[in-house]
C-alpha cells in the first residue's frame, strides 16, 4: 500500500553541477500528485490523481537535464520504483493483456 508517509520519506538530494538529474518542479508536481493519489485512492480526486501519477511516471525519465534545478537521479528512480510497486495492476479486457 502507497502511504503519503512512504512517499515523503524518500530523500530527494540535489544534483551536483555536470551532474544529471531530473528536473526538480516536474518531480515536485509529480511528487504532489502521488501524495494526493495515496491520501484518498479510491475518491474522484484519487483517481484523477493516478492518472497523473501514471502518465507523470512515463515521462519524467524523458526529462533528465544538466541545467537548473535538478534531484539526483538515483533518488528520484527509487521514488519511481516505490510507485511503480505500489500501483494497482490494470485491468485488461479478456485477451488483450500484452505478454
Amino acid at each position: 500500500m502507497l502511504t503519503t508517509e512512504a512517499i515523503t520519506a524518500v530523500p530527494l538530494h540535489s544534483a551536483s553541477a555536470w551532474q544529471p538529474g531530473y528536473p526538480a518542479p516536474a518531480v515536485d508536481a509529480w511528487r504532489a500528485r502521488v501524495v494526493a493519489f495515496a491520501a484518498a485512492p479510491e475518491s474522484a480526486a484519487g483517481e484523477a490523481a493516478l492518472a497523473e501519477v501514471i502518465a507523470g511516471a512515463v515521462s519524467l525519465p524523458g526529462t533528465i537535464a544538466l541545467s537548473g534545478a535538478r534531484y539526483r537521479t538515483a533518488d528520484v528512480d527509487a521514488l519511481l520504483d516505490l510507485v511503480a510497486d505500489a500501483l494497482p495492476e490494470p485491468e485488461w479486457p479478456e485477451g488483450s493483456r500484452p505478454e
